[in-house]
């Protein structure tokens, strides 16, 4: 066996035995060589075979593998001492006993002969120390690798030269401390360039993780909103815009059914070839003109179809006549827009009156077709003798440009004086309520997934107060809820009066922008003078948002248990049906009016307004819940029908 390896090995052994301490024994890690396949070797073997050397067995002793067992305390002695790692004394020569032919095995093959096979399968507590000094080459590459130490020489001299900078900014501001903070810094990074001796950390190895089938719920992502199945989904079938807002396609619609019905009235045509000089001289024809103020009051259709029914419903009228506008309605609308004036010629307060006589009369034509006296049957049957329909209102409107703003008063262009007098006094003089876009509710506060949850669980006993109140009409006609069936919920529901300070106009005024437009106001009266489910759906919300129900808070503390305790489990049905008029002015909240920002959402406050209702009609038909009382409601509306 070569000296060289066998003395790297007894180092190897030696460096072992000092208690973790590493000896400088291997200058490098030795190269790794393609080794044979030996037997596992046990490091107490060569130890015990390293003895042997220095001391023979006596020709007394037992000849190793003779198959003699030495004596029981000293059998005992070697089994402690195989425990303990340490060979000595007793121990050792019984070791020396092991077959020298081990070391000879072990050694046979010299240069193929790897030293990180010697101790392969360590024995505790002794390591494995040549894979540590690998470790420690590892983690110091510059103590033997030339290129690592001249890469850590090159950094120390970079950063070096970087610190020159603040050091040069210090020599010239000695005072600042900036610059001093800037030196500091630098001179940090010098030091840590240093190459220190760092410390070989093992890595620990994982466990291999064990899979393990576990059923994981599955997080269902909660749908959007969706308004095709919400409550509101009937309406885009049933009205007449196919969608659940106003369109620009529905008012299109509305005007030209308008507009031709006016155009087809003889007087008005006779009535626009006097006002209009250009068609007097022939350089405009009728049909031209006739485009042309179709094309101004197209820009304002929407305010005029607002400001229509607004002063329709603010009358005294109750019912179908509600939706037309009568003679003093017609003298709100003239007043409020300032457009008569006692000094003018052509539209003193008399004249203006004239317009809404001549505006009214309804022609009776010969020589029709039978399609044409139908339609003209129907136009006298739901025309009211006493009021403008819309049609008329819109032919009332160009009467009054021209009295107002043409017969060469400002201009001789009928279409020119219809921008006037929409521009000058009717728009800018209308009061918020009269030009009330509905569609602003319906996105800002109607249409959201709150306000649907609500109305959908209480939705069996909406209907049955839609059934039971849309037979209490004058002259309805059973098949949507009027007027005079609303107005009659809201008085039995509690919700009409001092009480809530709501009156019987907002109710007109809610049922109004409630309802969706109808194109043809005389063909489908019916349903242009009332309400669908869904419009009184949301009829109930827009009364919700208007009336200011008290916090739950207040409530509390105006119903002591013990001083003041209510009588019904209803706190708001007490307050709204048994407390002073002057509490119920105290806690009405200052954003009731119409106007003002909501300040709470309505969905609380349309779950406020139903329970009043359910507790107000429980009261009067009985039942023991919302859906026995629903049943009565349902069975009365059958009795009625």
């Amino acid at each position: 066996m070569g000296e060289d390896v066998r003395e790297r090995c007894l180092r190897e052994v030696k460096a072992s035995q000092h208690n973790g301490r590493l000896l400088p024994a291997i200058a490098a890690p030795p190269e790794k060589k393609k080794v044979a396949h030996f037997p596992a070797v046990d490091i107490r073997t060569f130890q015990a075979s390293r003895l042997d050397k220095t001391k023979a067995p006596s020709s007394t002793e037992p000849a190793a593998g003779a198959g003699e067992k030495p004596a029981g305390s000293a059998l005992k002695k070697l089994s402690e001492r195989r425990k303990t790692g340490h060979f000595s004394g007793l121990g050792a020569k019984l070791g020396i006993q092991r077959k020298k032919n081990n070391l000879v095995n072990l050694f046979k093959a010299q240069d193929e002969f790897d030293l990180e096979q010697l101790a392969s399968k360590p024995r505790k507590p002794l390591g494995d120390y040549s894979k540590k000094i690998q470790q420690v080459y590892a983690a110091n590459p510059a103590s033997h690798n030339v290129e690592a130490a001249h890469a850590v020489v090159a950094r120390m001299k970079q950063v070096a030269g970087e610190a020159k900078v603040p050091l040069d900014n210090l020599e010239d501001a000695p005072h600042s401390s900036q610059k001093m903070k800037e030196f500091w810094e630098a001179r940090e990074d010098i030091r840590w360039s240093r190459p220190f001796f760092v410390y070989p950390i093992p890595k620990k190895v994982a466990p291999a993780k064990v899979h393990v089938e576990k059923e994981v719920e599955q997080m269902v992502e909660k749908p959007k909103w969706n308004i095709d199945v919400s409550v509101f989904h009937p309406r885009k079938e049933e009205s007449d815009a196919r969608d659940y807002y106003e369109t620009e396609g529905v008012r299109k619609r509305s005007l030209n059914l308008d507009w031709k019905r006016t155009v087809g009235k003889t007087r008005f045509i006779k009535a626009i070839t006097r006002a209009d000089t250009g068609v007097q001289w022939g350089e405009d024809s009728v049909e031209k003109e006739l485009v042309e103020i179709k094309t101004a009051i197209s820009r304002a259709y929407p305010v005029l179809y607002n400001a229509y029914y607004y002063f329709c419903v603010t009358g005294t009228d109750i019912g179908e006549s509600a939706f037309s506008m009568s003679f003093n309605q017609w003298t709100e609308f003239l007043k409020d827009s300032e457009i008569p004036h006692p000094k003018s010629k052509n539209c003193n307060m008399a004249n203006c009156d004239n317009i809404f006589v001549v505006s009214n009369f309804e022609e009776e034509k010969s020589n029709l077709t039978r399609k044409e006296a139908a339609a003209q049957k129907l136009l006298a049957d739901e025309n009211d003798d006493r009021a403008l329909m819309r049609f008329e209102f819109v032919e009332a409107v160009v009467r009054l440009a021209i009295a107002k703003h043409g017969m060469k008063t400002d201009t001789d262009d009928v279409s020119e004086a219809v921008d006037m007098l929409l521009e000058r006094e009717i728009i800018p003089n209308l009061c918020p309520e009269a030009t009330e876009d509905a569609d602003v509710f319906r996105h800002e506060r109607l249409y959201n997934e709150e306000n649907d949850l609500v109305l959908h669980e209480h939705q069996t006993f909406l209907r049955a107060c839609y059934n039971l109140f849309k037979q209490l009409g004058l002259k309805q006609k059973h098949s949507h809820l009027g007027m005079e069936g609303f107005l009659n919920m809201l008085e039995a529901s509690s919700l009409l009066g001092p009480a809530t300070g709501f009156s019987k106009r907002e109710a007109k005024l809610v049922m109004i922008w409630s309802k969706m437009s109808v194109v043809d106001e005389i063909r489908h009266r019916n349903r242009a003078v009332s309400l669908t489910f869904v419009d009184f759906l949301e009829a109930v919300g827009r009364v919700a948002d208007w009336i200011s129900m008290p916090n739950p808070e207040d409530l509390e503390k105006f119903y002591d248990p013990e001083l003041n305790p209510a009588g019904s489990p209803s706190l708001l049905y007490e307050f709204y049906t048994k407390a002073p008029t002057s509490e119920q002015e105290r806690l009405r909240r200052a954003s009731a009016e119409f106007g003002n920002t909501r300040t709470r959402p309505l969905h609380i406050k349309l779950s406020q307004v139903i329970e009043v209702m359910y507790y107000s009609l429980k009261a009067q038909f009985g039942g023991a819940d919302e859906a026995s009382v629903a049943g009565k409601l349902n069975s009365m509306a059958r009795m009625l029908g």
